[in-house]
């Protein structure tokens, strides 16, 4: 395995900080990639604001090369931004969303009705479903969670019968951009604790991003 083959870069969800995403770099690295775990005030300002923030940091750590983006609910809105204003740093790479609400969220739009301040500056453009669009050449896997536990249940804002991972209907992250679509038994939070989503990430970045040797030959 060649260390740091390829390069990897995390994008939380709402409410959160990088340090969530710390146990999938950990394994990732050891799993012989370099990874960029970023942080951004997902609440306080739009997505398109932090995708201006991080693009300066993100093209530094790419330096031109291939890369995998792998964003976590709001983190897979906010890598349809960075491409929206960067398209250089994914044209080469591949994408990975985990249980993003592609085509908008039910719970952030309750919430969206009930309180406008809960969701905040990430609803717009984000959250309502109006992200810009992907490419449809870049390999884009999204992962969905089918463990039903979370505040779309616990609120009675899914239907009964439909799949869901606590917080984000199956429905929702499906999009017309996507490449595969996988469905795994975890809730929200869990998609990014769990090693069988951490493996799935492995196998996309490896499919789809070339070595750093193939990529310069």
């Amino acid at each position: 395995m060649e260390p740091f083959s390829r390069k990897i870069v995390l994008l939380h969800g709402i409410f959160m900080h990088g340090v969530v995403m710390s146990p999938m770099a950990d394994y990732l690295r050891r799993q012989g990639f370099e990874c960029l775990n970023l942080s951004y005030p997902s609440h306080q300002y739009s997505l398109a604001h932090n995708a201006a923030m991080l693009v300066e940091q993100i093209e530094d750590f790419v330096a031109g090369e291939a890369a995998c983006f792998v964003g976590h609910s709001l983190g897979g809105l906010l890598i349809r931004h960075l491409y929206a204003q960067a398209p250089h740093l994914l044209t080469r790479g591949c994408v990975v969303t985990l249980g993003t609400p592609h085509a908008g969220s039910r719970v952030a739009n309750v919430t969206q009705c009930w309180h406008p301040f809960i969701v905040g500056s990430a609803w717009e453009q984000g959250l309502d479903g109006n992200a810009p669009a992907l490419a449809q050449e870049i390999p884009l896997l999204s992962i969905a969670g089918t463990h039903a536990l979370g505040v779309g249940n616990l609120c009675r804002i899914f239907d009964q019968d439909e799949a869901n991972d606590g917080t984000v209907t199956v429905r929702e992250t499906l999009c017309v951009e996507m490449s595969a679509h996988r469905l795994v038994h975890l809730s929200h939070t869990a998609l990014i604790y769990r090693k069988e989503v951490y493996d799935l990430v492995c196998a996309w970045a490896r499919q789809h991003i070339p070595s750093p040797t193939a990529q310069q030959a």
